[in-house]
Parts: structure tokens; C-alpha cells; sequence
């Protein structure tokens, strides 16, 4: 289970397939699994970062409030946990 910690709390991620980047956010109360039937056809053109927000899925809780800004730099933490410096956010 790959994971990129931030504040201490680890970030749940998959990345699958190749190509220029997207990264997959799901909405409050779900998790990365919502974009299960997406990922394979995404994966055939590109690589897909597919992270669950803290509290959410498999990430750790969030220890506290949570802003969104929080949830935006969870996944700057896996962006730059996997080198990427662009991306595409869906």
C-alpha cells in the first residue's frame, strides 16, 4: 500500500499506468474507490495518481480540523513523493 506521509498523518495513494499525469480527488464521504471503473481506461493513456483524502479510504485520520487546503497539500506531498512537478487534477 503505497503511502506519502504529511503532519503525520500518511496519504493513501495508487499509481497506475503511464504517461502524462492526472490525479484523481474524490468527493467528502468516499474515497479513491469511487474512481475505480475510470482508472483502467485513464491508465491506457496516462498515469493516474489516484489518492484518498486524510480521513478518508485508506489515509490516515486527520488529527484535528481539516481545510481544504489541507487535502490540497496532502496531494502535493504524493505529487512530490512520486517526482511529478505537473499535473492534470480531476
Amino acid at each position: 500500500m503505497p503511502t506519502a506521509e504529511h503532519q503525520g498523518i500518511p496519504i493513501h495513494f495508487a499509481d497506475t499506468g503511464s504517461g502524462p499525469p492526472v490525479v484523481l480527488g474524490h468527493s467528502f464521504l468516499c474515497s479513491g474507490e469511487m474512481w475505480a471503473p475510470q482508472v483502467p481506461a485513464l491508465a491506457e493513456s496516462f498515469r493516474v495518481i489516484n489518492v484518498d483524502c486524510r480521513g478518508h479510504g485508506r489515509s490516515g485520520r486527520a488529527k484535528g480540523r481539516c481545510t481544504l487546503y489541507d487535502l490540497v497539500a496532502d496531494q502535493l506531498v504524493v505529487l512530490d513523493h512520486l517526482g511529478i512537478e505537473r499535473a492534470v487534477w480531476a
